[in-house]
């Protein structure tokens, strides 16, 4: 299975293709990293922001315990769940 692997930001204006390195070992790796480390190093790609790095956080690398806190649905539902008017 390949390893997803993040360079160090050298400018905000790097394409994803050159941020996100497959099957190199010689960055950290993903997997090792926390939440925020990566969360920051992706939001530096320009088009890719918070609520896209938490999408990777759950669906690429399985980390279950994040909270999508700008997702349009979590909002809704938790708005739902607590019979709030608005948020």
């Amino acid at each position: 299975m390949p390893t997803t692997t993040l360079q160090p930001p050298s400018s905000p204006d790097q394409s994803h293709a050159e941020r996100l390195d497959i099957n190199t070992s010689t960055h950290t790796t993903a997997h090792e990293l926390n939440d925020q480390a990566i969360i920051a190093a992706l939001t530096q790609v320009k088009g890719i922001g918070r609520w896209s790095a938490q999408m990777f956080l759950m669906f690429r690398l399985g980390r279950l315990d994040v909270m999508p806190d700008l997702d349009l649905g979590v909002q809704k539902g938790i708005q739902l769940a607590y019979r709030m008017r608005k948020l």
